[in-house]
């Protein structure tokens, strides 16, 4: 069968396409073929997380997949993909042609690459069989070919990240039944979860780095098979539903960089095989809930800048296989520095601005997997330290002259500091350049990223959530504030400081932080 000659208007149900693919699989020349035997574990090798952007991102949200040498994916958790338990699925390609893709999965590929404005792109071939590894597939489709005695396969993934996709949620994912895997990160996505959806059997769905909006999508919590869901940085808002906790099986979910508000629902403490959960830069209300001893597994919990009350519930201690413990910028009650004595596998632990007194205790310099306690960018996936950037975006509505002064800028990860020191007291004006020179002002992800920190002078906060591109309507543009001071003890002070708000990831993970171009003090009147 050439796939070139499939009827391009077609559009079938789910339960159409469901009906025509069980039909007796046959080889593109129309022959049966017996399995091949299984490939030796030799065959299996891992992927390179270069070239492919997808495979990049794949790698970050530690979705391993494995490519054999010839055939399709594998994915070695293999309990979580619904795999066999040998960790793969075997494929007539090992030994020959002898298995496909249903042409009607094919037709539905195309149907789906065409709602999302890709149909014209020459990357993929609609020609070749995306199971077989042929052309470019392999980079963007993943399959499960054990059926039928390994002679069909079945389309069980789609990964197309940082594609520059700017249209909507296709409904027709959902007439792929076996899909488990779907990840569209650092895309242009708009509007919100199809309603179709609901009838999928996903284990992994990661949406981040879009612009889909409105209230926490309940289709998706219908979808009960999950196990890892990314929602985060796009731009839902309003409160997270109580029937969250139909999510059960899921290990891991990452809502950071919204608009939610409200307390923490109950309903999150019903999910209980929880390994990490991401809720950072939200508007939530209220205090961390004590239920999060009811997350035994739990090994990864960020909440920065989410505007809770302290203090850090006591019963935290009981979380004993924490790797990774984020927890900034809390209001109100103070408390002494958290039981933390048996997580002896942290490896990360920032606890900033959460009203903690009183000193640090001894056994924290007896954790001895702690890496990381505080100040540096994490997981930046840089070691040399970038605090210098150059511009990426355009910059606009600057003269000539002052062009220098923004085409670079000095950051940190939480706080930069200034000092002017030996100065006559007395008043004197200074001048704060500003530019958002990372992000970009087009339809792609690297425009969806959001800077945001707070700036004090002399001690006083004159900047709360300062967003430059916000303030100056957009990337590559200037912002200058500018405050009269009064220097005592002839100490000038500047600081910016982070406060865990903003995106993270976008364009990559550890682009946060406050920044900043040029600053100039100049004498107020005479002294």
């Amino acid at each position: 069968m050439d796939f070139r000659s499939l009827n391009d208007t077609i559009s079938l149900t789910t339960a159409e396409a469901n009906l025509i693919e069980d039909y007796a699989p046959m080889n593109l020349h129309g022959e049966n073929h017996a399995a091949p035997p299984s490939p030796s574990p030799e065959s299996l090798v891992p992927v390179t997380p270069s070239p492919s952007p997808n495979r990049n991102r794949s790698h970050n949200l530690e979705n391993y997949i494995y490519r054999p040498l010839i055939g399709i994916h594998y994915w070695d958790k293999s309990k979580r993909l619904g795999l066999p338990e040998n960790g793969r699925a075997a494929s007539a390609h090992d030994g020959g042609m002898g298995c496909r893709c249903s042409m009607v999965r094919v037709k539905v590929l195309k149907e789906i690459w065409g709602k999302l404005g890709l149909a014209g792109r020459k990357e993929w071939d609609f020609g070749k069989d995306p199971c077989s590894m042929e052309g470019n597939w392999g980079s963007y489709v993943s399959c499960d070919c054990s059926f039928n005695r390994n002679t069909t396969c079945r389309v069980n993934g789609i990964y197309l990240i940082a594609q520059n996709v700017s249209t909507t949620l296709p409904s027709e994912f959902a007439k792929l039944p076996y899909l488990q895997n779907v990840e569209l990160g650092l895309n242009y996505l708009s509007g919100t979860i199809p309603s179709e959806w609901a009838t999928m059997r996903l284990r992994v769905l990661s949406l981040e780095g879009n612009r889909l909006s409105g209230a926490f999508p309940t289709v998706l919590t219908k979808i009960t098979t999950l196990k890892y869901l990314s929602i985060e940085g796009n731009r839902f808002s309003g409160h997270i539903p109580k029937e969250i906790a139909n999510l059960k099986n899921l290990d891991k979910l990452a809502l950071s960089s919204n608009d939610f508000t409200g307390q923490l629902p109950v309903a999150l403490a019903k999910l209980t095989n929880l390994k990490t959960l991401r809720i950072s830069d939200n508007n939530f209300t209220g205090k961390i809930p004590d239920y999060i001893s009811q997350w035994p597994q739990i090994e990864n919990l960020h909440i920065q800048g989410c505007s809770f009350e302290g203090p850090i519930p006591s019963n935290i201690s009981v979380l004993t296989r924490m790797d990774d413990l984020r927890i900034s910028d809390l209001k109100g009650v103070a408390s002494t520095f958290p039981r933390l004595k048996k997580m002896t596998h942290l490896k990360i632990l920032v606890l900033r601005n959460c009203l903690i007194h009183g000193t640090i205790p001894e056994y924290v310099e007896n954790l001895k997997n702690l890496i990381t306690l505080t100040g540096n960018f994490i997981n930046d996936g840089d070691d040399s330290g970038v605090y210098i950037l150059s511009n990426t975006s355009n910059l606009n509505s600057i003269s000539t002259s002052d062009t220098k002064l923004y085409t670079r800028a000095r950051t940190a990860a939480i706080s930069l500091t200034y000092y002017g020191l030996c100065l006559m007291n007395g008043k004197y004006t200074v001048r704060l350049h500003f530019a958002e020179i990372v992000f970009t002002q087009d339809h792609s992800s690297n425009s969806l990223g959001r800077r945001v920190f707070d700036v004090y002078v002399q001690g006083e906060l004159k900047l709360k959530d300062f967003n430059i591109a916000k303030e100056a309507g957009g990337t590559g543009r200037a912002v200058i504030k500018s405050y009269l001071v009064n220097v005592k003890n002839n100490t000038l002070k500047i600081q910016l400081y982070w406060a865990g708000k903003g995106t993270r990831q976008i364009p990559k993970i550890g682009s946060y932080g406050p920044i900043i171009s040029a600053i100039s003090v100049d004498p107020y009147g005479t002294f």
